[in-house]
């Protein structure tokens, strides 16, 4: 993820939105395996909320980090914002990993 490599650099706003925008490609491909297209970042929260943690397929923690890292990504990308640390951003990108993790058994499960 290139998340990783910004957050080495030190480029710790650009590494939340990439790991914000990482997350939000695989959820718009679990959502799209659905016929569900959304055009909003705040549409795709909900989709995945109604679609799939109603369901339990995953986990409420990700829907969370979902939509907190979502928020986060507006702060940097659109404020004037204090610096992030790098534990934060660590925080981040462990927690998209761990949602684009599930997502990619979701439809590992799907194909069999």
């Amino acid at each position: 993820m290139a998340a990783r490599l910004l957050c080495r650099e030190g480029l710790y706003e650009d590494a939340v939105n990439r790991a914000y925008y990482a997350m939000h490609l695989s959820a718009s491909a679990l959502l799209a395996r659905k016929g569900i297209l959304v055009k909003t970042h705040a549409g795709l929260i909900s989709a995945i909320g109604l679609y799939y943690i109603r369901s339990g397929e995953l986990a409420v923690e990700h829907g969370r980090a979902l939509n907190r890292i979502e928020i986060l990504r507006e702060e940097v990308d659109y404020t004037i914002f204090n610096r992030i640390s790098m534990e934060d951003v660590s925080i981040v990108i462990s927690q998209a990993d761990a949602f684009i993790q599930q997502v990619e058994r979701i439809i590992a499960t799907e194909k069999t």
